[in-house]
């Protein structure tokens, strides 16, 4: 499976969604919103959308 995860600042990364899918044999990728492109949906399985500060 195929995971990619869109941060909204560069210092919260995944953490334990990145954890939990690695060790299950996932693949994760990563993109900052609004400074870097996403991959197209085709390419992933799963999008997780993490939130900003609060």
């Amino acid at each position: 499976m195929r995971l990619h995860v869109i941060e909204h600042v560069p210092y919260e990364g995944p953490g334990a969604i990145a954890t939990w899918a690695e060790s299950r044999g996932h693949a994760v990728t990563e993109s900052l919103a609004l400074t870097e492109v996403f991959p197209l949906l085709p390419d992933v399985d799963f999008v997780v959308v993490m939130g900003g500060p609060m």
